[in-house]
């Protein structure tokens, strides 16, 4: 069984499933009659390209300097006046937890520290006189030791309490609020440093061997409508062992209309050695996870299922599901499986 069947076989199954459960109308379409009226649709044939191109992956801009800050203890929340989208400055104190355990067990560790302090030069100075063992000396400096490592951690504690920005940037998203109470690790704040941006995707083996570190590449995001530069700065060495992908990170200028958690696509150029069935995005009809197109044969749109691949431009690879040369229809939307039609060819 070769691997067309395979895709082919697989689809069909999709294809039953879905249309035995709550699926969408146009995973269980209604014929219309024979002599219902033509629809005029626009349609292109599909061919078999070797055409080099540029390969879409798709991403996502993110500040390449971003922080998510946890509580260290356990503790409910007294002070935390920001919101989304607040600026802020470094050092400046973002949040407070209460601390009144806290207060007074490093006033407690202080006295003790101040206590063992004057012993310890109490019997250094009786040594000296003779009326003291070194013996009593050494015991004295291990007890003024041991308070003083003692009010260092109360006093590392005590600051944990308050929590201050690790640098200037703005409050991304706010994960809690006043009178919550955490614990070591919940998160509290996510802050991204001002400036810098970022493109993260993640790319399969063919893909990031044709990457290099400081590569120039083409991205297009929503909302901005010219494509921008990024250069690559980062690409992961190994892969993820769950994904079996590799991590690419681009830095991308600061402009109108970028900011991060945009979807992003990136182009990476590739070559046409590799033949390919491309069908233009505007014929692709998307329901319930499912991809398809309406083929048109002897005037009539009928709803084959495809398995897509890669995205090259305005064009999607179909693995499986198309021949060369079958026509299909622009705006899918508008038709059921078996609707007679009338042609428009481009």
């Amino acid at each position: 069984m070769n691997v067309r069947h395979l895709l082919l076989t697989s689809l069909a199954l999709l294809a039953s499933a879905a249309a035995c459960g709550h699926a969408p109308e146009a995973t269980a379409p209604k014929a219309q009659e024979a002599n219902g009226t033509p629809i005029r649709v626009e349609t292109v044939e599909v061919r078999v390209s070797s055409d080099a191109g540029d390969l879409e992956i798709p991403g996502a801009v993110e500040s390449s300097r971003r922080a998510v800050l946890s509580s260290r203890l356990s503790a409910s929340i007294v002070e935390l006046k920001l919101r989304e989208g607040d600026v802020v400055k470094a050092g400046e104190t973002l949040v407070r937890l209460s601390a009144e355990a806290l207060s007074a067990a490093a006033s407690a560790a202080e006295v003790q520290d101040e206590a063992k302090t004057r012993d310890l030069k109490r019997a250094e100075a009786l040594l000296a006189k003779g009326a003291a063992t070194r013996n009593e000396v050494e015991n004295a400096t291990t007890a003024a030791a041991g308070a003083r490592a003692a009010l260092t951690a109360a006093r590392e504690a005590f600051g944990h309490a308050t929590i201050r920005a690790p640098f200037g940037g703005r409050i991304a998203k706010k994960l809690a609020s006043v009178g919550d109470t955490v614990n070591p690790g919940t998160p509290l704040l996510e802050i991204e440093g001002e400036g810098g941006l970022e493109v993260v995707a993640s790319v399969e083996s063919a893909v990031h061997e044709r990457l290099a570190v400081g590569q120039k590449l083409k991205v297009r995001i929503d909302g901005v409508d010219a494509p921008v530069t990024a250069t690559v700065r980062t690409l992961a060495a190994s892969a993820d062992s769950s994904t079996h992908r590799f991590t690419l990170r681009a830095d991308v200028r600061s402009a109108p209309g970028i900011r991060a958690g945009l979807f992003a696509r990136i182009a990476v150029p590739f070559p046409g050695a590799e033949r390919r069935l491309l069908v233009p995005e505007g014929a692709i009809l998307r329901r319930g996870g499912l991809a398809g197109v309406y083929v048109v044969r002897d005037g009539r749109a009928w709803l084959r299922w495809i398995a897509p691949g890669d995205t090259f431009g305005e064009s999607i690879e179909a693995r499986a599901g198309l021949e060369n040369g079958e026509r299909v229809a622009l705006e899918p939307a508008r038709l059921q499986d078996g609707a007679p039609v009338t042609e428009g060819r481009q």
